[in-house]
């Protein structure tokens, strides 16, 4: 599976309109009735799963990146403070970038975002996230145990546990007909304690749409 070969490999890009929202619409992250209906339906993951708050900023798929930058203060772009480039190209007569932002620093990481930021027109759109002291929408945190991320996702599981070293990795979809949007939880094998959080809002689209056959070096 795609998905999956790109998340083990630990180095995981239509939004290419004004966001990355393939399935489409958009709900408010503190909308807590929405909250309740994800839970009343057996851990199946909403479009409302998707949006996280950090900072009293909204984040998702369908929200532009460059809209989000400009809230979190980040300049779009390479940056030795914390942004690395991933992939540098011209497609169409546009310059395209992808990035890894290591916010709010290297050193001390919240949150890690991976975006394209398409230089020639100013626009950017977030690709996946790694939540590190960020919670998901439902409350799930790192260093939570997996018994509390099956109480608030259930047991509805895309494919099966999957082991990598010493890590398990638990896999949730928004739809099987849709090719991403997808949340990977890891958690260590032995104690189930989280380690890390991964939200894809469109990594397979967005490597598709940019010709970009593998992110690994």
């Amino acid at each position: 599976m795609k998905n999956l070969r790109l998340f083990l490999a630990c180095t995981l890009v239509t939004a290419f309109f004004s966001g990355c929202n393939p399935a489409g619409g958009h709900e408010n992250a503190n909308d807590e009735q929405a909250r309740q209906n994800a839970f009343e339906m057996g851990g199946k993951l909403t479009l409302a799963d998707f949006n996280i708050s950090y900072r009293g900023i909204e984040i998702g798929g369908d929200i532009p990146f460059d809209k989000i930058a400009s809230q979190l203060g980040v300049k779009l772009g390479d940056s030795d403070k914390n942004t690395d480039p991933r992939v540098i190209l011209t497609l169409d007569g546009d310059e395209y970038g992808w990035y890894t932002l290591y916010y709010p620093s290297r050193e001390q990481t919240d949150i890690e975002i991976d975006y394209v930021w398409n230089e020639t027109k100013n626009t950017a759109w977030i690709v996946w996230v790694y939540l590190y002291k960020v919670e998901t929408y439902r409350g799930l945190s790192v260093g939570d145990s997996m018994e509390k991320g099956f109480k608030l996702y259930g047991d509805n599981l895309y494919g099966p546990v999957t082991n990598f070293g010493s890590t398990e990795y638990y896999h949730y979809k928004l739809d099987e007909s849709i090719e991403d949007k997808e949340i990977h939880i890891e958690a260590d094998i032995n104690s189930k304690i989280i380690t890390a959080i991964f939200i894809d809002y469109c990594s397979n689209q967005s490597m598709e749409k940019l010709d970009i056959p593998s992110l690994i070096d």
